[in-house]
């Protein structure tokens, strides 16, 4: 029959037992022929041992701690022992008459109609190209070709682009005229027409598209103000349509007439 679960730890606990006396004592015999057990280590040595042990625990917790993964910032320049320092970053000279920058350059206000998304005015930066203000216009509603307009073309501020396939117009020309402070301007290209000025209580919507700026969409609107208030008094009303500030007012009114 095998011994049961208890039988066998009472064995391990007395063999466990046995280890220890055999290691704390010695069994010693006496002048009179008696066996006693002596202990093998005093107080002291006992002291000794625990203090080599602490010390052992403790050089191994500290070699481990030192060949611990650590992190290396990566951004800072780690250089080796000896090298040679790094060269210090050179510093761009302006070239010979050269204009230094005082800042950036403005945005371009450009006025985006037609068959966009969102129709209207918007902010492009300086240099960027008709599909630029496409884009910053929610770009052409669905189904409509860009064909009509080149989307490479730079744009100029107070400049007016109208995405109609149905009506191509015509790209500003390309020609640039330099000012006082070195500033390429582009001209507002002048749609060529005989029929100069014209007479805005008469005018159609493709006479009105003749002038420089105008596109459906803002014919439609001067039309509108027209129908709605009768007929224009004086050319200033035509500020008062949507879409003709100031700067477009100047361009319109040696062109048109009441």
């Amino acid at each position: 029959m095998k011994p049961d679960l208890f039988s066998r730890l009472r064995l391990v606990r007395s063999r466990l037992r046995g280890r220890w006396y055999a290691w704390w004592y010695s069994p010693s015999t006496d002048a009179e022929g008696d066996s006693s057990l002596r202990r093998r280590w005093d107080a002291h040595s006992a002291l000794v041992m625990c203090a080599v042990a602490a010390v052992g625990i403790a050089l191994g917790w500290w070699v481990w701690w030192q060949a611990r993964p650590q992190l290396i910032d990566v951004g800072s320049s780690v250089l080796a022992e000896g090298s040679p320092p790094p060269l210090p970053t050179p510093t761009p000279t302006p070239a010979p008459g050269a204009t230094p920058a005082t800042g950036s350059a403005p945005p371009l206000v450009v006025d985006v109609e037609g068959r966009v998304r969102w129709p209207g005015v918007v902010l492009v930066p300086a240099g960027a190209r008709v599909q630029d203000a496409l884009r910053a216009a929610g770009g052409p509603r669905a189904g409509v070709s860009t064909r009509s307009l080149n989307l490479a073309r730079p744009l100029a501020d107070g400049e007016q682009i109208v995405l109609d396939p149905d009506h191509p117009t015509p790209s500003p020309v390309p020609t640039s005229t330099v000012g006082k402070a070195g500033i390429s301007r582009r001209p507002v290209a002048v749609r060529p027409s005989a029929a100069f000025p014209i007479n805005l209580n008469t005018a159609t919507s493709a006479e009105l598209q003749t002038l420089p700026g105008v596109g459906p969409v803002l014919a439609s609107r001067i039309l509108a103000w027209r129908g709605a208030h009768g007929r224009f008094s004086t050319i200033q009303e035509l500020q008062e349509v949507s879409g003709i500030g100031p700067a477009r007012f100047a361009v319109l009114r040696t062109l048109v007439h009441v």
